[in-house]
């Protein structure tokens, strides 16, 4: 994927510094475009070695610019249809279809697009700039308005090298800390700073400095699909996302999700695959042998790799830089170290699983939305067996907990979380700057709701940013075959009864895609996916010894946002095998390294 960067004025220096702040910089190629009223720039990854430069795309008339990161996926579809309305195409770059959708229906004409984009466009008759992202925000956008400028980026760091005041979100911080929720709004970590909506656009007035926000997209359930058309769209859109001039590989986790890409992908003959996995040899996270069954099964090129501590600390200042936001566990640096392992080996595009668990209820917290889903239908008898069947499959009452909870009222939910959940969180300084918290996910709602949240909010928005973040620093194109809109509205439709049941989840998924897996990743009931073994990666000694440092920091004692005493104890807790904390200490020490990396340290 590219990098898109602009503002509405020109200044190539300017331009040129935003570029730069890329991860991975030596990894792209750069163009710039400026013009007495704009400054363009964008960057594309270097593919093979080959310098892959594009141009801006304009309509017929030259009065719309278009700057873009796109795949479009029915590009020949739309294509036709806009020449038989008259629109001409001059450019080897499916984007143009933007240009043309926009001319002919505007920014509602987005939805005829099947695809994942971010882009500015400029329509020099209205003196408008527009930005969009696709359907679920897979490709990211920034933006900042103020005193009639607007400034835009694919990455955070960009925007940052503009002359704007430089504050932390609190309010962000206290959802990252007390509800692990990143991007589940539009604003970041960053004060004023904000994600263009998904399936929306900003339109910026160019002469009056106003904004307004327009919403092309929402999701709409329509008719479900059976076990046998699941899997023919699924393959489809895993085809369709298979482009000519690509090294092709999957980020593969032993799980049916990413298997059954792989075996979807094996179904062309002549592609040369390969996959890329993490294994954790001698913990529970190990699923090597998984792997390994689909290797004998398919012909296929496999890459492993682990996480080294020693690696772990040459990686940890890019893994900040990458990401720009504060992350919630270490299994995004899980991810970090399989993009690294694909581009060392060529590898240009992975596929990745995204979505999956959303669409068939494979999240376990799933099974309390349709406990109450049970409880309101007044279906006892079934409610009863479902938590029985659970209990009996996980030996947890995880979801029989979460569920209780969910019938409490709010403000009960509330007070039950601030004095019994993450106790060494200051509470009350957040209180002061953001009022009370609230977990969106704590409402009672049915699935499809639930579904709806987990996509657009509180769910796939972060996992889509750690992912695309960690492709973008290693020069990777991402796809994700499953966040098809069509695919998502019509799965979201099926009965949670064809997802859930027996104590277990993606049931009708599994069936599905059952004659593609070999048979025991097929009979699989746990996930793990890119399982990092952190409890005992927090207790290696080296690892130790550097979180150590920085909880013992002063930087760290002065943060407003926790009880130093507190973390400390539980710290020792865990490093004697009290308890297991090893994801907390993770969002400890990486939103103090976040805090040093764009507050503390920054020019």
């Amino acid at each position: 994927m590219s990098v898109i960067n602009g503002f509405n004025w020109s200044d190539v220096n300017l331009l040129k510094r935003m570029n730069e702040q890329i991860c991975g910089y030596n990894l792209y190629t750069e163009k710039i475009f400026s013009k007495d009223f704009f400054s363009l720039g964008k960057m594309n990854p270097l593919k093979n070695g080959e310098n892959h430069n594009i141009s801006l795309i304009f309509n017929e008339n030259k009065t719309l610019i278009l700057l873009t990161d796109a795949e479009i996926y029915n590009y020949d579809e739309i294509k036709t249809q806009l020449e038989l309305k008259g629109h001409t195409f001059e450019y080897a770059d499916e984007s143009e279809v933007i240009v043309h959708i926009y001319e002919e229906y505007g920014v509602q004409g987005l939805k005829r697009i099947n695809g994942i984009f971010a882009f500015c466009l400029i329509d020099t008759d209205e003196q408008k700039l527009i930005l969009s992202r696709d359907y679920y925000g897979i490709r990211p956008l920034y933006y900042f308005i103020e005193n009639g400028k607007i400034i835009f980026s694919t990455i955070i760091s960009a925007i940052l090298t503009h002359e704007l005041s430089k504050n932390p979100n609190y309010c962000m911080i206290r959802d990252f800390l007390a509800f692990n929720l990143t991007n589940h709004t539009e604003s970041t970590f960053f004060e004023n700073i904000f994600t263009v909506p998904a399936g929306g656009a900003i339109i910026f007035d160019m002469n009056s400095g106003a904004y307004t926000k327009n919403k092309w997209y929402e999701i709409n359930p329509k008719k479900d699909l059976n076990e046998e058309q699941i899997k023919d769209v699924f393959v489809k859109n895993v085809h369709s996302r298979v482009l000519n001039d690509e090294s092709i590989g999957v980020g593969l986790s032993g799980g049916v999700d990413s298997s059954a890409i792989v075996c979807a992908l094996n179904l062309f003959r002549d592609l040369k695959l390969c996959s890329y996995s993490l294994l954790a040899p001698g913990t529970k996270f190990d699923e090597s042998k998984y792997i390994a069954e689909i290797g004998k099964n398919l012909e296929i090129n496999q890459f492993v790799t682990t996480i080294d501590q020693n690696e772990f600390f040459d990686d940890i200042d890019s893994l900040v830089k990458a990401q720009e936001e504060p992350i919630t566990g270490l299994g995004v640096y899980s991810q970090y170290c399989v993009y690294k392992l694909a581009h060392n080996n060529g590898c240009n595009t992975l596929f990745d699983g995204l979505g999956s668990d959303e669409l068939f209820g494979g999240h376990l917290y799933t099974l309390s939305y349709y406990y109450y889903e049970l409880l309101r239908d007044r279906h006892y008898l079934a409610l009863v067996k479902e938590m029985k069947n659970y209990w009996e499959n996980f030996k947890s009452l995880r979801t029989h907990s979460h569920f209780i909870f969910l019938l409490m009222p709010d403000q009960l939910k509330y007070f039950i979380w601030k004095m019994f959940f993450h106790k060494w969180i200051n509470y009350n300084f957040f209180e002061k700057e953001c009022n009370n918290g609230y977990d969106p996910r704590w409402k009672k709602m049915d699935h499809i709701t639930a579904s709806k949240l987990v996509i657009t909010s509180t769910g796939t928005p972060h996992l889509a940013r750690t992912r695309i973040k960690n492709a973008i620093r290693w020069g990777i194109d991402m796809r994700f075959p499953f966040l098809d809109s069509d695919f998502v509205e019509s799965c979201l439709s099926i009965p949670l009864s064809k997802k859930l049941m027996n104590g277990e989840t993606k049931v009708i998924w599994k069936k599905s895609v059952g004659d593609l897996l070999p048979r025991m990743i097929q009979e699989r009931k746990d996930k793990i996916g890119f399982g990092t073994p952190s409890d005992d990666f927090f207790r290696n000694e080296h690892i130790v010894r550097f979180c150590e440092n920085v909880i013992n920091s002063d930087s760290f004692k002065s943060r407003p946002f926790w009880d130093w005493d507190e973390i400390h104890s539980l710290f020792e807790m865990h490093r004697v095998e009290k308890i297991n904390i090893g994801d907390t200490i993770w969002k400890w020490v990486h939103l103090e390294l976040w805090m040093r990396e764009y507050f503390d340290n920054a020019g």
